[in-house]
């Protein structure tokens, strides 16, 4: 009754019952009202018939009293918690929605006080969605008194002395039911953990673990230290139960779905599916009634959003005939308690059985045809009603008051999108409760603001309809929001919403060692897990992540086993390196960091390192992982060139990528002697008049470019256009182009493929096969020479040169095989840029040179107009000027002058600038262009494996022998999942031990030893500490013996010098 929706009309005498006996027939009405309270067995109570009716007339009268059900409700309220404000804590949900649940529970009961049967099932009922609520006879006292004086003094003489008799009696009958169901049920609930726990885990001998509870349920205890006693003990197997995630094993799941087709319900799988999905956190959190009720209030707003009938005994039929397949001493007690389960919940979902899609229609039509002005009033008002319940509410609002009726819409929005898509909108308050974690919001909040929301709604509508949906989608909102508040509020979240090192080491001190790395990276909030490493990351909080990074990628080890969160952090997080890049690449070298192990001790000048960068190679199912291709479309040239990246890349360059790498380059090589052959060698012989033997040879080898490289390049092209309209990798420059054509080499191999076709087409061999035996010079086999083909003979040679030329462009590729070669060639490109500088000065100086030039009165010939002046400046430039333009100048001392102004401008000036600038920005860009050197290697990495097969990386994984355990130092066996190198001492000098190594007891469920939150010192800065106190010492002694002396001398000194030694004196007393 306390927290009871509206129960339906029809309450049936359905449950299995236990202990019960008819009530006395009985009853004096017109004595002392009753106070005692049943709290041993649970009887039938009927009430005489002038007795009921003198109650539910008393009833009637009192809510014709109030406007509506909910002012009565609320007059309720406010009477039980005035009087005793104690009670109140007993209440989590809106004023409004609890008004709403006293009025329906006390008409059901009311209305039934007439019939026994139907009263019975009605408590039952209701004790079932108070089971995690502690009632006590103390408090039925106070609630009872409460209620019938509010209705004896609202109501006076219309509150017979049979309706008090008749009120107090009902109410001490529920009173004791609810509490004899809490604990005697409670065996219940347990049978219901073990067996379902059972089933999930694919147990079917489950003796063990039923036994227990079909004992419990026969005991009837009659002490209260029994009955506390059976109410908190709970098995471990429930606890088990209760800690599993919310997705069900695949034993169940295929046993659910083998009932499904045998019993002939195939044609309704679907929405079965969706209650098996939901079935799991109901069974969870049958203990906890308002847990319960929200699980179903979602799960009937997921059915309300299938078209077809949904009966839930049908699916009742099914989950109990797979229970029973695993649990072989199922008997009467299992039947008894799973009915008792799935009653109460095919009545929590019948409540809302029609009800759902009205409200959001009701809701739908409000928010979208109501004027602007009375959502603008809802939107404005409803923090003003939160304030004016709550006022210290007021202390977490530091936003404006825009945010705030941005925080109203929203609200109004979530409303809505409660029923419109329900599974989205659940995950998304999920993430909206983690944020008020964040922010501190205590939940006793909740409840005010949405009774606020409703009160501000009520203002703007009098649709009794549209309020009453709005109450009912606000409330679950807010009982979501809380229960996300709540799960989420463990340590390490309060620890993120600090984002503070030491505070993140706190929380997780006391994790056990065996699941520490899981404290850092689930917390289960509902049907969903959160990251707190990725929460961290979105919220901001970098200084936390990047201490839960470092957590999990430190290496502790006891005498047993090594622990190493690495694995547990990519099972987790796979994707983790692409969310850092884009969301917090600061913490990238921080993760990078953690995956390397460098021994301290070095031997014969070498220092071993374990790489741990299995999750970097390959992933959960084997193949390639994609963080390689990740830092590649990053570009970032720091990052890339991190030790752990670097040795994955130059791992699968060497012994997968190369080879592949050179093949696709020797047939570009191939091609390209062919061509060369073919068009520059041959055509030359014997004075450009080859004969037959040689114009054959040539012909041959064009048909192999032809035949050959045309095909091969325009096979390349149009996998890579399928590929990238299939990932829709196209960029708009007037046209849509493939975003592969933004490679050089890609432009190469089109501008090749282009130059091939079209002297393909011009193929003066081919415009000669009807003229091979004509009367011209050249005539003959495989000529080239006959009139048809001269016209085009021009055209192809220019063609001829720029296919040369893309083909050696191409092969420029073959840098890649050398760093330095390939930082010296992107390093070429990057100072292009400065050359062009340079060739726009001189072209201006050549200009302003030419022009004065040709202005002045010579008789130079090689001066003598702009363009003239202009060709013997470049040529002077470039050292070709001939002897015949310097004897030109003549005598001339103003032409010659000027000359020489020119070339002192530009050997001295512009020259000396441009190898300035040469050495500067080769200088500034040479490690910026190693990073861009290895970027291209790793690029070419990801092309190449693109086209490996499944053998040949399977074959490469498994040569790198990643499960093999790795040593530390000799004969240390360490952990799987890397890579051994040697590299030189020098290169990164360790003084410490990276691995932190602790003594005593190895038992996994046991923390690690408390460590210091403050940061290790460093040895070198301990050593520079500790002499500079000895020094300090050491000029404190001498500074003593110098200060002796001089006062010693200070009388001496005062008889010489007339006082000035005594003032030098004591200035060194005062030092």
């Amino acid at each position: 009754m306390m927290e009871d929706d509206e129960a339906s009309e029809e309450i049936h005498d359905e449950v299995p019952r236990e202990d019960l006996a008819e009530a006395p027939g009985e009853v004096d009405e017109e004595g002392p009202i009753p106070t005692d309270i049943n709290t041993e067995t649970l009887e039938r109570l009927e009430l005489p018939s002038d007795v009921a009716e003198a109650t539910q007339q008393a009833w009637r009268d009192y809510l014709n009293t109030h406007p509506s059900n909910i002012s009565a409700g609320e007059a309720i309220y406010s009477s039980i918690f005035d009087a005793n404000p104690g009670l109140q804590a007993a209440f989590k949900s809106p004023k409004a929605s609890v008004a709403e649940r006293f009025v329906n529970g006390l008409s059901d009961a009311t209305r039934l006080a007439g019939s026994k049967g139907k009263l019975l099932s009605l408590v039952q009922i209701l004790g079932f969605r108070h089971l995690d609520i502690e009632v006590s006879p103390q408090k039925v006292d106070l609630f009872r008194d409460a209620l019938l004086e509010m209705l004896e003094l609202e109501m006076g003489k219309r509150f017979p002395p049979k309706a008090q008799y008749g009120f107090a009696l009902l109410l001490n009958y529920v009173g004791g039911a609810f509490i004899f169901i809490r604990r005697e049920y409670q065996s219940r609930v347990q049978l219901i953990h073990s067996t379902w726990h059972a089933a999930k885990e694919g147990i079917r001998e489950a003796t063990a673990v039923t036994t227990a509870a079909t004992d419990q349920s026969r005991r009837s205890s009659k002490h209260k230290d029994e009955k506390e006693t059976v109410v908190n003990d709970i098995s471990p197997v429930s606890r088990e139960a209760e800690a599993q995630p919310s997705k069900f094993d695949n034993v169940v799941d295929e046993m659910f779905h083998f009932n499904v087709s045998a019993m002939g319900y195939s044609a309704k799988k679907h929405w079965m599916d969706l209650v098996l999905e939901q079935l799991d956190e109901i069974v969870i959190n049958v203990s906890q009634s308002c847990r319960i009720r929200e699980e179903c209030e979602k799960l009937a707003l997921v059915l309300a959003k299938y078209e077809g009938q949904v009966v839930i005994s049908e699916v009742r039929s099914v989950v109990m005939s797979s229970l029973k397949s695993f649990i072989s001493t199922w008997g009467e007690e299992h039947e008894v308690a799973w009915a008792w389960f799935w009653i109460n919940v095919e009545k929590l979902i019948a409540e809302l059985d029609g009800k759902l899609r009205a409200q959001e229609r009701h809701l739908e039509d409000f928010l979208q045809t109501s004027s602007k002005e009375a959502v603008d009033h809802v939107v404005q008002n409803m923090h003003n009603k939160f304030f004016e319940i709550a006022p210290a509410g007021q202390e977490f609002f530091k936003v404006s008051k825009t945010r705030m009726y941005h925080i109203a819409e929203r609200t109004l929005d979530l409303a809505l999108a409660l029923h419109r898509d329900p599974k989205q909108t659940v995950r998304d308050l999920s993430a909206l409760g983690l944020r008020h974690v964040a922010l501190s919001i205590p939940v006793e909040f909740f409840p005010p603001f949405v009774q606020g929301a409703v009160e501000a709604l009520e203002e703007a509508t009098e649709d009794e309809m549209v309020i009453r949906a709005f109450r009912w989608s606000v409330a679950l909102l807010g009982k979501i929001l809380t229960r996300t508040v709540i799960e989420g509020s463990n340590l390490v979240m309060c620890a993120i919403n600090m984002n503070d090192e030491k505070a993140v080491k706190k929380a997780v001190a006391i994790s056990p060692r065996g699941t520490r790395a899981e404290s850092l990276l689930y917390v289960t909030v509902g049907t969903d897990s959160v990251s707190p490493l990725l929460w961290a990351i979105d919220c901001g909080s970098l200084v936390a992540a990047k201490a839960i990074l470092k957590d999990l990628l430190t290496i502790r080890a006891d005498r047993h086993s090594y622990y190493y969160g690495c694995d547990e952090l990519f099972a987790r997080h796979p994707h983790i390196i692409d969310h850092l890049i884009h969301t917090a690449s600061s913490l990238l070298p921080t993760l990078l960091d953690g995956l390397i192990w460098r021994s301290r001790y070095a031997v014969e000048g070498k220092r071993r390192v374990n790489y741990y960068v299995k999750h970097l190679i390959e992933d959960s199912e084997g193949k390639f992982n994609q963080a390689l291709k990740w830092i590649v479309q990053s570009r970032d040239t720091e990052l890339v060139r991190h030790p752990a990246l670097e040795l994955v890349c130059d791992t699968i360059w060497e012994r997968l990528a190369l080879r592949l790498f050179l093949i696709d380059q020797s047939i570009y090589l191939i091609f390209l002697i062919v061509f060369v052959t073919g068009q520059s060698f041959l055509q030359h012989l014997n004075s450009g008049d080859p004969d037959a033997a040689v114009r054959t040879v040539t012909f041959i080898c064009r048909l192999i470019i032809y035949l050959g490289s045309i095909p091969q390049l325009l096979l390349w092209h149009l996998r890579k256009i399928r590929a990238n309209r299939r990932e829709g990798h196209v960029v708009n420059v007037g046209v849509q182009c493939p975003v592969y054509l933004q490679s050089t080499q890609a432009l190469y191999k089109l501008g090749l493929l282009l130059c091939l076709i079209l002297m393909c087409i011009l193929e003066p061999t081919f415009w000669c096969v009807s003229e091979m035996q004509g009367s011209y010079s050249g005539a003959g086999l495989f000529t080239q020479s006959c009139p048809t083909a001269r016209p085009f003979r021009d055209i192809y040679s220019l063609l001829s040169m720029l296919a040369a030329l893309f083909y050696w462009l191409i092969l420029s590729n073959l840098s890649i095989l050398s760093m330095r070669a390939l930082a010296f060639c992107l390093l070429c490109g990057q100072l292009f840029g400065e050359f062009c500088l340079f060739m726009i000065a001189l072209a201006f100086l050549i200009l302003t040179f030419a022009s004065s030039l040709s202005a002045l009165e010579h008789e130079s010939w090689a001066f003598s107009n702009i363009a003239r002046a202009a060709l013997s400046l470049w040529e002077l430039s470039l050292g070709m000027a001939s002897k015949a333009q310097l004897e030109s100048l003549g005598d001339d001392l103003i032409l010659f002058l000027a000359l020489a102004a020119f070339a002192t401008a530009l050997l001295i000036f512009f020259l000396s600038l441009l190898v300035a600038q040469f050495d500067q920005a080769y200088e500034i860009r040479y490690e910026e262009m190693l990073g861009f050197a290895r970027l291209k290697r790793c690029e070419c990495v990801v092309l190449l494996l693109e086209t490996v097969s499944l053998k040949s990386w399977t074959n490469f994984r498994e040569s790198l022998q990643l499960e093999v355990p790795l040593e530390f130092n000799a004969g240390d066996v360490g952990i799987a999942g890397g890579l051994q190198v040697s590299e030189p001492a020098v290169k990164h000098p360790t003084a410490r031990e990276s691995i932190k190594r602790y003594a005593g007891s190895s038992s996994q469920s046991m923390p690690w030893p408390e460590e210091k939150l403050e940061h290790d010192e460093d040895p070198f800065d301990q050593l520079e500490r500790d002499t500079g106190h000895s020094c300090s010492k050491f000029f404190h002694v001498v500074f003593f013996h110098l200060f002796s002396d001089i006062v010693y001398c200070a009388p001496s000194c005062l008889c010489k010098c007339n006082g000035y030694p005594v003032i030098i004196s004591y200035s060194f007393l005062f030092v």
